[in-house]
């Protein structure tokens, strides 16, 4: 079921009667007593992609949405993204509201990439390494070169160029 970015799961209005955000450090508070959460106690865990989750109404929310709706009074209309890159940072000033196509920008490097580089793929045609870059779903090619290395350098140098959302210090 696709998530609908625009509604959230819980009115604003019930949000704020549950839960404080501190925009400053990025942590969320609880403000009400309920099961195992007493006012004032920090809410939320990591899960295993590294967000901080936390429920509200037996309904599971990420916090940086959270965040989000708290600070601006509306749920986000997208995707948030951490710009730092740290999924569990949850400051006001490392949020920012991405398209799909933006949050991608920011992908990690595949488990099946062997080259060791984001990118970079060995052409075996020629014996040496392609580098190639997508921007909004459409594969750029980057050239071939001697070393994967080399073949990455182009690969940062067309990132920092084609992909003004990725994190600082990109992949």
């Amino acid at each position: 079921m696709a998530t609908d970015y625009n509604d959230g799961p819980v009115p604003i209005e019930q949000l704020r009667e549950h839960s404080h955000y501190d925009p400053a450090t990025g942590i969320l508070r609880s403000r009400t007593n309920r099961r195992n959460v007493h006012a004032g106690d920090v809410v939320g865990c990591s899960d295993r992609q590294g967000y901080v989750i936390t429920s509200l109404f037996k309904r599971p929310l990420k916090a940086h949405r959270i965040a989000w709706a708290l600070s601006y009074g509306t749920w986000p209309s997208g995707l948030i993204d951490h710009i730092n890159g740290d999924k569990s940072d949850n400051r006001l000033e490392n949020l920012r509201c991405v398209s799909n196509a933006e949050n991608k920008q920011n992908l990690e490097r595949p488990a099946n990439n062997t080259s060791g580089y984001m990118g970079v793929c060995f052409h075996k045609k020629s014996g040496r390494w392609a580098a190639n870059i997508k921007v909004m779903g459409k594969s750029h090619y980057l050239g071939l070169h001697d070393t994967p290395c080399a073949a990455h350098a182009a690969y940062q140098t067309a990132k920092a160029q084609l992909h003004p959302f990725s994190h600082a210090g990109a992949r």
